[in-house]
């Protein structure tokens, strides 16, 4: 409803009342206010209020993170601010357990050390496709990417192994 009301002042040419509503919206709004924050962010970046808009930018992240917005964030991010901002973004991904995502983001920027801790489990629960992160370290870590599909291996086998030992067992109970 809010989303609606903001897009209807904005087609009206009404900036000041746009903004309010969005603002509002924020408060009021049970629904996701990914659309509210990217309005906002985009507002003030187009009137040239740096703060304003890194702080939906960041809002923004929170609200539809992905390793697009991440670039999108640190683009418009100031040199001088990015490490808080990376850092806020980093925390948030690890309470949120969205491994993947930070994943992706310590592979876009080349810290391939902690990808590889992720392939190994060290960094929480892992949820995503974890071969193309693999992959796209095996140059860097050869030996450790060799053992980390031996062990996929191992657990593929495994399971069908349970799998046949479990239909095994109800045949016999016939």
């Amino acid at each position: 409803m809010i989303n609606e009301l903001a897009q209807f002042f904005y087609e009206k040419g009404d900036m000041q009342k746009t903004v309010e509503t969005a603002k509002e919206g924020m408060d009021k709004a049970d629904g996701p206010k990914t659309a509210l924050y990217g309005f906002l962010r985009d507002h003030y970046q187009k009137r040239g209020d740096y703060v304003q808009a890194l702080e939906y930018y960041r809002k923004y992240f929170q609200a539809a993170t992905s390793i697009k917005v991440y670039r999108e964030l640190k683009g418009y991010c100031r040199q001088e601010d990015w490490t808080e901002v990376e850092n806020e973004c980093i925390q948030f991904l690890s309470r949120k357990n969205r491994t993947t995502i930070l994943a992706e983001i310590h592979l876009y920027e080349k810290r391939y050390d902690l990808v590889l801790q992720f392939l190994r489990g060290e960094q929480g629960h892992w949820w995503g496709d974890m071969d193309r992160f693999a992959d796209a370290i095996s140059g860097q870590y050869p030996e450790e990417i060799i053992i980390y599909y031996q062990n996929k291996v191992r657990q593929h086998i495994k399971r069908k192994k349970d799998r046949r030992m479990l239909r095994l067992h109800f045949m016999l109970r016939k």
